[in-house]
């Protein structure tokens, strides 16, 4: 990181529900009321390559995925960089699909799923 940069601490995650979009009550959660904060403090993610340095931590994925989803549900990331989404999805039972523009990327995607796959059995 170069010198004289704030460290930035924070993330801003927007969830939606087609139902109650002004409301902080989300019909399809799988927590109760005052169990689950605003604010999470999650350490940074693992690099997955050298040239990838947003990679999120599977803690934030798993968090996001397991009080928002069901198993089975399909979870859908626009911009999957290295596969954390689709990785965590496949730990939590749900299935994934995800866009990612970088052929480089799709390549780290598919080698981390087949690891994950090769772990399982």
């Amino acid at each position: 990181m170069a010198s004289k940069v704030l460290n930035r601490r924070t993330e801003l995650i927007l969830v939606f529900d087609r139902d109650n979009g002004i409301s902080r009550q989300f019909e399809k959660a799988n927590f109760e009321r005052g169990t689950l904060g605003d604010l999470w403090l999650i350490k940074r993610g693992k690099k997955v390559i050298d040239t990838h340095s947003a990679v999120f931590p599977e803690e934030l994925v798993k968090t996001i995925i397991e009080n928002f989803s069901n198993e089975g549900d399909l979870v859908y990331d626009p911009f999957m960089g290295t596969g954390t989404t689709a990785i965590v999805a496949k730990k939590l039972n749900r299935n994934y699909l995800g866009s990612e523009l970088t052929e480089k990327y799709f390549k780290v995607i598919n080698e981390r799923l087949q690891i994950f796959e090769n772990e399982l059995f």
